[in-house]
C-alpha cells in the first residue's frame, strides 16, 4: 500500500508537504497530494469539508482519516 506525504510543516498560512512545494492547504492521500481549494465545492468553517472532497480522497486510496488540516487552524 503507498504511504500518504509527510507534512514537514505547518504555520499561519503555509505548509509543506514532503516532495511537494509549499502552499496553503491540500488533500494529502497515498501516493500523492494536491492543492484544495476551498472555493471549489463552496467549503467554509461552518460547513466542513464536503462529501465529494472526502469521495475524492476515498477514490484515491485513503482509508483512515485521523485528521483535515488546513494552514489557518
Amino acid at each position: 500500500m503507498k504511504k500518504s506525504p509527510k507534512i514537514e510543516k505547518i504555520q499561519w498560512v503555509r505548509m509543506k508537504v514532503e516532495g511537494y512545494p509549499s502552499g496553503r492547504d491540500f488533500m494529502i492521500y497515498p501516493g500523492g497530494t494536491k492543492s484544495w481549494d476551498w472555493n471549489k465545492r463552496n467549503t467554509s468553517h461552518e460547513k466542513g469539508i464536503q462529501s465529494k472532497d472526502i469521495q475524492f480522497l476515498i477514490d484515491k486510496g485513503s482509508v483512515n482519516f485521523g485528521g483535515l488540516f488546513h494552514t489557518t487552524c
